[in-house]
Parts: C-alpha cells; sequence; structure tokens
C-alpha cells in the first residue's frame, strides 16, 4: 500500500515539474489583481475586442473599476452574491471584473437560457443584486432588485476609475458557476479566487499564453470554459477576441473572426471542433494553439485538428476542479491521454477503499490540490459525498465518476464513466468502452452509444466525409457493416450495438456538450 500511494504521489511530481515556480507563490493574487498588474504593464494594449468595440487594458480596468463603484452604491459588498445577465459584449467581461473586485462573488447566467433554468438558478443562488442589459432579463428577473447597465450610463462615467482598496483573500468565493443535477436541478458549484488565480497561471505557462496571443472566446458565460477563454490572455498581456451571440455557432463567422483578428489559440469541445471541419476549415487561417475539453477527444479528430493547426491540447476537468484538472500535448499515432495535473493539483486513481490502485489498472479518479471548489452551494449532502477528505495531501479531494488509469507516471487515460455501466442480457457493459472502440477507426469522429430496450445503439459522425457518401441508405448500411466488422474483432461479441446510426452531427447542447437525450429512439 505505502509503494502504490507513493507511486500515485511521484505520478503527479512529475506530471508538476514545469510549474515549479507556481508552487512556492501560494497564497496566489486574486484573479482580477494579476488583470490589475497586467493593465499597469500593457495600459495601451488592446485587452478586449466584441464587435465594433475595442478596450486597452487601461480602458477596461477603468470602466471595471466604475462598475464596481456603482455596484457598491447599490448596497453590494465583500461576501455578497450577484447575479450577471448580459449579452455577449465588452463590458460583459467588465462587469464580471467588477463584481470580484468588490469582494462579492458572480452567478453567470445567459440570458438565452430556458426560463425555469434561470428561475432555479436565481433561487437557489439568492443574489443581492442582479446585473442586467435593457433588453436580456425576461420576466423572471423582475423580482431581483437589478441594475440596468443602460441606464447607468451617465452615472458610471462620474465614478472614480482607480483600483479599488477591498480586502479579499485566496480563500474568498469568486463565483458560483451552475451545472445539470442528476435530480433535474442546477447545483451551484462554489470556486474560490485562490483556485481561478492557480488556473490561469498554471495554463500561462502550458498551453503556454503571452503578449502576442489573441484567444478567440466562443463559450457561454454560463459554461466554465468560458473562465479560460475570458480571462487568460488578461493576466498575459494578450488580447481577447469575444465572439457575438450571433457568431458563436457560425462557423463562417468565426473563420472571418480569425483572419480579422489574427487569433493565434481557441478553445472549444469536440462537437464545435467537428462543426468547424464539417464546414470547410481546414486550417485556413491556421491557429497556433488548439485547446480541445470538455468531452472525450477522439484519435480521428485529434489527427484532423493536427492538420490544422500547430499544436493540439487535451484539456480534461469538472466544473468542480475550476475548469481543467489536467492537460496533454497531442501528438500523431500515440494514444489520447489526458496527462498530469495542473499546478498545485492532484490526480488519484483509487479503488473502492480509496487505495491507490496499480499503474495499468483501472479504477475511479479523484481530483485534489489547489484546484478543488469549496462545494455545492446550499447543498451539503450532495458536497458531503462529492468532496471528501484527501487522505494524501490533505484539504478536499473531489470524487469525479469517471474511470481511469495510469499508463505512466504522469500519464493518464480515462475510460469513460463509472455510472454509464449498463447490463445487456446478464452481460455489465462499460458503454465508455465501446464508445472508445469505435473512436479509435479512423473515419470515425465521434460516436455515442446508448442501451434502448435490452440492445446497444451506436451513434457516430464520420471523419472530414471518409467512409463513403453516407448520404444513401445503401452507405450508411454499407458503413454499419465495416464499423461492426471493426468493433468485432476489438470486442467481445455481446458488447458489439444491434443498430448503427450514422448522423451529420451529434445534437448538442448550451454549452458544446453532446446531449444524449436528444438522439434519435
Amino acid at each position: 500500500m505505502t509503494d502504490l500511494i507513493a507511486q500515485d504521489c511521484l505520478q503527479h511530481e512529475k506530471a508538476a515539474e514545469f510549474s515549479s515556480a507556481l508552487h512556492a507563490a501560494t497564497p496566489r493574487p486574486c484573479f482580477h489583481q494579476l488583470f490589475e498588474r497586467a493593465a499597469d504593464a500593457y495600459s495601451g494594449n488592446a485587452a478586449l475586442i466584441c464587435g465594433d468595440a475595442t478596450l486597452a487594458f487601461g480602458e477596461l480596468n477603468a470602466r471595471a473599476n466604475q462598475f464596481a463603484r456603482l455596484l457598491a452604491r447599490r448596497g453590494v459588498e465583500h461576501g455578497d452574491i450577484v447575479g450577471v445577465a448580459l449579452d455577449r459584449s465588452v463590458d460583459l467581461v467588465a462587469v464580471l471584473l467588477a463584481v470580484m473586485k468588490t469582494g462579492a462573488a458572480y452567478v453567470p447566467i445567459d440570458p438565452s437560457l430556458p426560463v425555469e433554468r434561470i428561475n432555479q438558478m436565481m433561487e437557489d443562488a439568492a443574489p443581492k443584486l442582479l446585473v442586467a442589459g435593457d433588453t436580456t432579463a425576461p420576466g423572471c428577473f423582475s423580482t431581483w432588485s437589478s441594475v440596468c447597465l443602460m441606464a447607468n450610463t451617465m452615472l458610471l462615467s462620474e465614478l472614480d476609475s482607480g483600483n479599488l482598496d477591498v480586502p479579499i483573500s485566496s480563500q474568498d468565493l469568486a463565483y458560483v458557476m451552475y451545472t445539470s443535477g442528476s435530480t433535474g436541478r442546477p447545483k451551484g458549484v462554489e470556486i474560490s479566487h485562490g483556485s481561478v488565480s492557480n488556473l490561469l497561471l498554471s495554463m500561462q505557462q502550458q498551453p503556454g499564453c503571452s503578449e502576442r496571443d489573441r484567444l478567440l472566446a466562443i463559450t457561454t458565460v454560463s459554461f466554465d470554459m468560458a473562465v479560460l477563454e475570458m480571462y487568460l490572455p488578461l493576466v498575459c498581456g494578450g488580447a481577447v477576441v469575444l465572439a457575438q451571440k450571433h457568431e458563436v455557432k457560425d462557423p463562417s463567422a468565426l473563420v472571418g473572426l480569425m483572419k480579422q483578428h489574427k487569433i493565434t489559440m481557441m478553445q472549444g469541445t469536440p462537437a464545435m471542433w467537428q462543426m468547424m471541419l464539417a464546414s470547410g476549415w481546414r486550417g485556413q487561417p491556421r491557429l497556433e494553439k488548439v485547446l480541445c475539453g470538455g468531452e472525450a477527444l477522439s484519435r480521428s479528430l485529434a489527427d484532423d485538428l493536427l492538420g490544422c493547426s500547430g499544436v493540439l491540447w487535451n484539456m480534461y476537468g469538472p466544473t468542480e476542479a475550476t475548469v481543467y484538472a489536467s492537460i496533454w500535448k497531442v501528438s500523431r499515432g500515440e494514444a489520447i491521454l489526458i496527462g498530469g495535473p495542473i499546478a498545485n493539483g492532484h490526480l488519484y486513481v483509487l479503488d473502492a477503499n480509496l487505495s491507490p490502485v496499480a499503474t495499468g489498472d483501472p479504477g475511479e479518479l479523484y481530483i485534489g490540490g489547489s484546484v478543488v471548489a469549496r462545494g455545492y452551494r446550499n447543498n451539503k449532502e450532495l458536497s458531503r459525498s462529492s468532496f471528501l477528505r484527501d487522505p494524501f495531501h490533505g484539504g478536499l479531494m473531489y470524487r469525479t465518476g469517471d474511470l481511469a488509469r495510469w499508463v505512466d507516471p504522469g500519464k493518464l487515460s480515462v475510460m469513460g464513466r463509472i455510472d454509464q455501466q449498463v447490463k445487456v442480457r446478464g452481460h455489465r457493459i462499460e458503454l465508455g468502452d465501446v464508445e472508445a472502440a469505435l473512436t479509435t477507426h479512423n473515419d470515425v469522429a465521434a460516436a455515442v452509444v446508448l442501451c434502448r430496450e435490452d440492445r446497444l445503439v451506436a451513434y457516430y459522425v464520420t471523419s472530414m466525409g471518409a467512409l463513403g457518401d453516407t448520404k444513401s441508405q445503401d452507405a450508411r448500411t454499407g458503413t454499419g457493416r465495416v464499423l461492426r466488422k471493426w468493433l468485432t474483432e476489438r470486442l467481445p461479441a455481446y458488447m458489439v450495438p444491434a443498430f448503427f446510426v450514422n448522423m451529420e452531427a451529434l445534437p448538442v447542447t448550451a454549452n458544446g456538450k453532446i446531449d444524449r437525450m436528444a438522439l434519435p429512439g
């Protein structure tokens, strides 16, 4: 047992060698403090671009300070919760910064979400104040005290634009991000300032971001991947190009933004990248860094993206681990891994007794260290079952529910969800195993396997038009035969799906993840 624990710790240390300087930096400054330093160093450089509006670092900092003072006038204090429901604009980022500068924490709300979902979030978060635009607040916001940006423009210009002097620690709450819950109601994940700063400082080193970078931000503010997109360049002196609402799902518009603003890096889910490739984008313009996260990356999609970029990074992490807990540089011909932990994070593969398993053996993945959230808002029972005491390094560790194994020290492979296990005709089957086998086929870009009426059904998308013309019924039938033969050679017969459904694209949620509930029955 001692040897296995030592081995697990060694895996962590080897994977985090690059970040030794960050380990000595705790407690870290808050994100808005890192931004203020960058605003001093790069005052005249472009920091934020959205549509026709561009704010330099100094201008963005000044506007955020004015918003912070406006919020303070409305009674916002250290430790409060503020809802932010704004359309994508330069003011969205300025207001998020402003909330943190007051010592309050924000709840990001995409105004396009269903009213019922917004109501659930607002009721659970119980914000002291809501910041909304005059065109973005649905009727459900009317019961909350709010600040309407357009109505306060004149007052804003009269307020002091200097930095605020509010004592805020790295343990204080920065934001509450709501994710889907198994009960049907969203659950609020509480993230501290120190965890946000740790993420950004680690990502500044790997995958790397500097003053010459321009990142195209496309993720909805209500999904935690947006935290990296909107904030990473702002601590490095780089620029954030914030795609507008009508552009985020339009591949041609995104390509236009890449060209116009000389984008160097971009982040997206596998489904989003598949959409870009299906639209005809082939790396013109070519991105220096492509970041892929949110769901499993297939080998064929990785190869396609490697042909369109300088470097491809596979990112892994649940919202409960502050966006990303691990990172892996993808190479051709090698397995798709999630790598090792980011700075000040720990990854453990444990058995049912919370003991480390041997290299190569499967177990449940747990995450520890500075990346772990404080817990779920207003849900002590769920917090106790999901956030456990870390017996190896102290503090909390988060139970991911993912099945994983160490390939080598610092090389971690995720094999699917533990809760995706089904029983078909007496056989226990991990749906993730079948999906993984499907996506090893060079011509399958993405695949989802479901159990319907005691039979497995595989839904798949081909890679850049491979596997022939799949528009005709004959072609689709032939493709199913090819994939059935492929799986028969790799899996037991009881794990081979009874049906194969070829789709132009897999349905996705607002967060860009595959929507399993929307797949045809």
